[in-house]
């Protein structure tokens, strides 16, 4: 998508590309919402930074398997979780010099751990 609907035409080829851009808001919000929302990788408002991150996979919806990274300022977060018939499986890693908040109270069994850097599973009875 472009700045301008003729940026493209099949006997010019590109317009001029300082109006070329390929960053719109559109694609950008499908991106966050992936990442958040699916993933379950999102940004903590209370320590910017990457200092503090949440994990917060939402699981359901005919989707029962998801693997994502993200590169922060100080490394990858990685998330990829399953569903396995009635069992959740997270298995995140959080960068140096960052905590999480890994939030699994989607399920009656799920609790919020508190974790620094390192490579973590958790798993839990889903409802």
């Amino acid at each position: 998508m472009w700045e301008h609907w003729d940026s493209w035409t099949e006997d010019k080829g590109f317009m001029d590309p300082s109006m070329n851009s390929f960053n719109h808001f559109g694609m950008g919000s499908i991106g966050r919402w992936i990442y958040q929302y699916v993933a379950g990788i999102d940004t903590d408002d209370q320590m910017v930074g990457f200092k503090r991150i949440k994990i917060q996979p939402n699981p359901g919806n005919g989707v029962s398997f998801v693997k994502s990274s993200y590169k922060s300022i100080n490394g990858f977060i990685e998330n990829s979780w399953q569903t396995i018939g009635n069992q959740f499986v997270l298995n995140t890693t959080i960068p140096v010099n960052t905590m999480a908040s890994v939030d699994l109270t989607f399920a009656k069994s799920g609790k919020v751990h508190e974790v620094g850097s390192g490579t973590y599973t958790f798993k839990v009875i889903m409802d």
